[in-house]
């Protein structure tokens, strides 16, 4: 059967619950190494290098 764009319905697969969750749970992964692993990592290296350069500004004590 042809719709009105002249495409066949069996050419347009419709989309599965299943992919959507897969594709949702993959950026959930990804998302969650990037926070676990890399903003940790590169956070200490700016704050290691920052006390290195003197940029680190504490506050005043007493």
């Amino acid at each position: 059967m042809m719709t009105e764009t002249g495409v066949s319905a069996a050419m347009i697969a419709p989309l599965q619950t299943g992919d959507l969750l897969t594709a949702y749970n993959g950026i959930l992964v990804r998302m969650g190494l990037y926070i676990l692993i890399f903003w940790p990592t590169v956070g200490y290296y700016v704050y290691q290098d920052s006390i290195k350069r003197g940029l680190l500004i504490t506050p005043p004590s007493g």
